[in-house]
């Protein structure tokens, strides 16, 4: 255990999570770092009145079997709502990673996490970055964008915009594949590519 660091088990309001994959069986670690005692303020509480429980500065890591890091998701605020029965994020960003480094990167403004399924829905000033190859620059933009983590697949029926440094194609609704790194783009398609 490091110093500093309280390690304990849910219902207590942790700001750092991790969770492993180990010996075939999921093993959650939480905990929460003491800096100082303070009084509680409005940011220390759940914005929600439904909310059984919340995070400030969440971060959850996902290992595969070989013990390499295959994804991780940081939020600066997640509250669970037992009611509806999903997990409600602020600003979230989802990072996907392969060989231990990153290869694409989705953020937006909130996200919704139902609890009985592995998928995250990203709503609002979605953008996903490919990091494959940073110097091309390689962006999409939605509105929504429904992302099922374990098989790293995506879909939307909204708008989408995808741009590069070589130009920039619109259509609406869209299905991806972060594993074979293909868009597909479902009806009316544009595009506008530069000419040097």
């Amino acid at each position: 255990m490091q110093s500093g660091l309280n390690i304990c088990e849910y219902p207590f309001p942790p700001a750092y999570i991790q969770r492993r994959h180990h010996c075939q069986h999921q093993r959650f670690y939480l905990g929460w770092q003491d800096s100082a005692k303070k009084a509680a303020s409005k940011a220390d509480k759940p914005a929600h009145p439904q909310a059984d429980y919340f995070i400030k500065q969440s971060h959850v890591k996902d290992f595969g079997t070989d013990g390499l890091q295959t994804q991780s998701l940081t939020a600066e605020f997640t509250e669970h709502l037992l009611a509806k029965e999903r997990l409600e994020l602020q600003k979230p960003q989802l990072q996907f990673y392969k060989d231990g480094n990153i290869t694409q990167s989705i953020t937006s403004h909130q996200a919704e996490m139902p609890d009985k399924n592995k998928l995250v829905d990203f709503i609002g000033n979605v953008i996903v970055r490919d990091l494959q190859q940073p110097e091309l620059k390689q962006t999409l933009k939605t509105e929504t964008l429904t992302v099922y983590t374990e098989k790293k697949l995506a879909q939307t029926a909204a708008k989408v915009t995808i741009s590069d440094q070589s130009g920039r194609t619109t259509g609406v609704g869209m299905e991806a594949d972060f594993n074979a790194n293909t868009v597909e783009l479902q009806s009316q398609v544009k595009g506008l590519h530069y000419v040097n």
